[in-house]
């Protein structure tokens, strides 16, 4: 990565619009997971957005912070701080550890897990198409020049 493809991608990563301008796929199934594994909490106890957002890595692809803190925004959660939201997960996980929060789709029954991936699927191939289609006439425009990397980082799912 060449010095100034590092400062683009450090500008687009950090733009608060860079959900807005994800594909309409790959906010759906960010969407979804929100819906499938996150519910509001009356605690005082709040998540990092950083860490969740690693949670719906392993069930879904790669999103920056500022792309996961759009979508809990866009779902109606209020943050309560910076990168912080009094979230709590739906179905508790059987692991926690630094880097997870225990967020999960675990409790979903087969065809729903199954009608997920199909999503989380389609999403990744249309990510995927755009990569490999003319950049100046697709969206979003904050597309950094090397790609950001919205491709499937595991196996599982």
């Amino acid at each position: 990565m060449t010095d100034s493809e590092r400062r683009e991608y450090t500008q687009w990563r950090d733009d608060p619009r860079t959900y807005e301008e994800m594909l309409e796929s790959e906010k759906i199934v960010l969407q979804a997971w929100i819906r499938l594994a996150v519910r509001a909490s009356e605690a005082k106890r709040t998540e990092s957005s950083y860490v969740v957002k690693h949670d719906f890595g392993r069930d879904g692809f790669f999103v920056t912070a500022v792309q996961f803190e759009g979508a809990l925004l866009s779902a109606g959660y209020e943050a309560a701080g910076a990168d912080r939201f009094r979230i709590d997960v739906l179905v508790a996980a059987p692991f926690r550890s630094e880097t997870y929060a225990g967020f999960c789709l675990e409790h979903l029954d087969p065809e729903s897990r199954a009608e997920y991936v199909q999503q989380v699927r389609r999403a990744v191939a249309e990510r995927e198409r755009w990569r490999s289609a003319d950049r100046d006439s697709s969206p979003p425009a904050l597309q950094p020049a090397g790609g950001n990397g919205l491709g499937r980082r595991r196996g599982r799912g």
